[in-house]
């Protein structure tokens, strides 16, 4: 009974922009509650590190892949 969450579980969900309800997805967290938790992930993770978590969890959510971390020419 009740699998416990690990660490990259939690970050999903902070990361995941749903939960203060985009696109069809009901909201479940005000505005101020996800920006600030994602205040604090950022300055834990650092910009960039967030931002590719971002990006792969909008991908698993809304569709798509995510590109390698490599410039496009």
């Amino acid at each position: 009974m009740g699998d416990k969450l690990s660490e990259e579980d939690v970050r999903d969900i902070v990361h995941n922009p749903v939960y203060p309800g985009l696109g069809p997805f009901p909201k479940i967290i005000s505005d101020e509650k996800w920006i600030e938790a994602n205040a604090v992930a950022i300055e834990r993770e650092g910009k960039e590190e967030y931002l590719r978590k971002l990006l792969e969890v909008l991908g698993e959510t809304f569709g798509g892949t995510v590109e390698s971390s490599e410039e496009p020419v």
